[in-house]
């Protein structure tokens, strides 16, 4: 089962990496957030960082 597991947070911190990357243009670093250029932008982020805290 760990394998599958890793296996698995990886695949949702690369489509966190993915989102940045297709998006690069439309977000930027302030401090320490990423701040994105609209809601949906940032909801979509949020969604993918939530489903690697779970």
């Amino acid at each position: 089962m760990f394998v599958i597991d890793v296996i698995s947070l990886l695949d949702k911190e690369e489509a966190v990496i993915e989102f940045l990357v297709q998006n690069k243009d439309n977000w930027e670093i302030q401090g320490d957030n990423i701040v994105f250029d609209g809601n949906d932008l940032t909801n979509e982020y949020l969604g993918l960082v939530d489903e690697i805290a779970n």
